[in-house]
């Protein structure tokens, strides 16, 4: 299989694998959310604080109800063992809405993709 057919198939299953960190489901499976994220896993949040992975697993399964909007989906490979995922967000919780360019690293380790770096920036309503 050449390069191009490669980054053509790749480029979906990335934003799915980060389409299916929105779904609730996921959200409150602690395994699940084991499955899809890097035990070295980083998150910069929109205050600038950092959370590596047991803080998401307990965080993330406690968590009020996400809505979740994306749009403009890029993916940048890096290596052939790590690519970016690039997208805009517009979260709902509740009543309160926030609007943020997001960026993820996604990390090839032991035949499946998972995510070990990610980072919200606020920004204004697009």
């Amino acid at each position: 299989m050449d390069t191009l057919s490669i980054a053509l198939e790749l480029e979906p299953h990335l934003i799915a694998l980060e389409k299916r960190l929105f779904v609730p489901s996921t959200r409150r499976s602690r395994e699940l959310l084991a499955f899809l994220i890097h035990k070295e896993f980083i998150e910069v949040g929109a205050s600038g604080r950092e959370f590596g992975l047991e803080e998401v697993l307990k965080r993330l399964p406690e968590e009020d109800s996400l809505g979740v909007e994306a749009q403009d989906f890029r993916v940048r490979q890096l290596a052939p063992n790590l690519c970016q995922v690039l997208y805009n967000a517009k979260l709902t919780r509740g009543t309160v809405v926030s609007h943020s360019r997001r960026s993820s690293l996604w990390a090839l380790e032991d035949h499946r993709w998972q995510m070990i770096h990610h980072q919200g920036t606020p920004c204004q309503p697009f």
